[in-house]
């Protein structure tokens, strides 16, 4: 019987359905510990994979983003040659402006120095001061002093700004400005093509309103101004609007106006050589 109950114990024993109280605890701390155990390892599981995911995440963006900065890099490059290439075109524009109003400020200073040590036009003496240095070398010549005048008004005088803008337009309209990175650089570009648009909107259209006033009032009364003599010329002068419109036609401020453009044109050309070498 003793036997027959040791069995039964025994059998329960090993199927955790019986013991004593303390056995029970024990088996079921241990079963506890064992599910936390196992739940950790799923934790830990979990942890790991959701670090996993934000490393791929992190590395495509990473890969990404130096994709693109490579993209910005040789956009930026490719911009640059061609503002240079722009400036160069204009450069050249403004050079040829600018000789030919040097002739025309010089025959405007020589015309205006006879006038004033041959005949009693008095307020020409005002303007002297303004005439810029490099013109005040130059001695007049009797037999031109009508070409002089001339040239104040002919076709060759009444040239117009026209900047080559394409790329600058280009990176307006697309957005993309910014892919110079250089804030300094990126500052004297749009501060050069508004001075560009600045000089067209002030300075040159000023000049070419003044020379059509002179055209229409000179030329349409006087239909031999290119035959006339020296002594006629002098004649004209007694005409206080032809005075007038002589002495207002812009052509000192148009030239510093020009001379002030090479320098901002040059400054930048020199600015993205600078920037294009690093």
């Amino acid at each position: 019987m003793i036997k027959f109950f040791r069995r039964i114990r025994f059998d329960l024993m090993e199927k955790n359905k019986t013991g004593t109280s303390a056995d029970r605890a024990s088996h079921e701390a241990l079963a506890e510990a064992q599910a936390s155990a196992k739940a950790g390892k799923y934790f830990k599981y979990a942890i790991g994979e959701i670090i996993l995911v934000v490393i791929g995440i992190l590395i495509a963006l990473g890969i990404n983003n130096w994709n693109e900065s490579r993209k910005n890099q040789n956009l930026e490059r490719i911009y640059i040659q061609e503002l240079k290439t722009d400036l160069i075109k204009d450069s050249t524009l403004i050079s040829t402006m600018l000789n030919q109003s040097n002739k025309q400020l010089r025959a405007k200073y020589l015309l205006h120095k006879y006038l004033v040590e041959n005949t009693d036009f008095d307020f020409f003496n005002n303007n002297f001061n303004h005439f810029p240095d490099f013109v005040k070398t130059n001695n007049y010549n009797v037999d031109s002093l009508s070409s002089y005048f001339q040239i104040q008004w002919n076709s060759e005088s009444q040239y117009a700004f026209t900047p080559i803008t394409t790329t600058i337009d280009e990176m307006k309209s697309i957005g993309k400005i910014g892919v110079i990175k250089n804030q300094e650089l990126r500052r004297s570009i749009i501060e050069t093509y508004n001075s560009y648009e600045s000089y067209k909107l002030n300075y040159e259209n000023k000049y070419q309103k003044s020379i059509e006033e002179i055209y229409k009032l000179v030329f349409d009364e006087i239909p031999a101004l290119y035959t006339m003599d020296n002594s006629n010329l002098i004649e004209i002068f007694k005409d206080q609007r032809v005075r007038n419109r002589f002495e207002g036609n812009f052509v000192i401020g148009q030239n510093g106006s020009l001379r002030q453009l090479k320098q901002v044109n040059q400054k930048l050309l020199d600015e993205l050589n600078l920037y294009s070498k690093r």
